[in-house]
């Protein structure tokens, strides 16, 4: 049987935000932020910065001298449109989610009714 872990306590002296050691399940370099309060994203992981670091493959790819060099960026491109596209679909679905219609009280009466197992 394992340990449970111990409560999370939040230190007023604590001059980093970086879980601690008994709390594995924190990855190590996230770009989210373990404290209460508002996600701390890398440019790279949203749409925008992804399609920015596209173009720049992109641009960078005319200027190359080898044809290998050329193809290496563009297929770099084409990995950071796709990575946007992605997350521009996950970012779309969490906020329909947000913004999802009012249930009727019928609708409502509904859901209260069925049985979850």
């Amino acid at each position: 049987m394992t340990q449970p872990l111990p409560p999370i306590v939040a230190e007023s002296n604590r001059k980093s935000s970086a879980p601690s050691p008994e709390y594995p399940w924190i990855s190590r370099g996230s770009t989210l932020n373990p404290s209460p309060g508002p996600l701390l994203k890398q440019r790279r992981d949203t749409a925008v910065g992804c399609r920015d670091r596209a173009t720049a493959d992109l641009l960078q790819a005319v200027t190359m001298a080898t044809a290998h060099g050329r193809r290496m960026l563009e297929r770099s491109a084409a990995c950071w449109n796709a990575r946007a596209e992605l997350l521009q679909r996950v970012e779309t679905g969490i906020e329909s989610r947000h913004n999802s219609p009012e249930l009727t009280p019928t609708e409502t009466a509904e859901d209260a009714a069925y049985a979850r197992i």
